[in-house]
């Protein structure tokens, strides 16, 4: 997690993500400092916005998964996403070429197991 920035998700377990982004917003860590592996400091909001981010991403790919769609159309999402969330405009094209890069990895290894999809 860091601030400014979105959670790589390629490898990821979303769902025990949140699950893990639920138990520092419980009380058990109220009170105390989090710091990020990746920026430093980070507070409620940021884990709010982590948690926020991971669950829109999980909706939207599910609803790819559904309609059986090609994994370039979770990378197509990536564009969509940088301009909801709002993220520096400065870092665009990183950021969309690492996002990209996180969807399709993330929908192909969750959605398709064992595919020998590769882009």
């Amino acid at each position: 997690m860091s601030k400014n920035e979105a959670p790589f998700i390629a490898e990821a377990h979303i769902g025990h993500w949140i699950e893990s982004l639920d138990r520092l917003l419980s009380e058990d860590f109220k009170g105390y400092r989090m710091i990020s592996g990746r920026g430093g400091e980070v507070g409620v909001k940021e884990i709010r916005e982590t948690r926020r981010f991971l669950t829109d991403m999980e909706t939207r790919l599910e609803k790819l998964a559904k309609r059986k769609a090609a994994h370039a159309e979770a990378g197509i999402l990536a564009e969509k996403v940088f301009e909801k969330y709002k993220y520096p405009a400065k870092h665009k094209k990183v950021f969309i070429q690492r996002l990209r890069h996180g969807l399709q990895n993330y929908y192909i290894s969750k959605y398709f197991p064992g595919s020998k999809t590769s882009y």
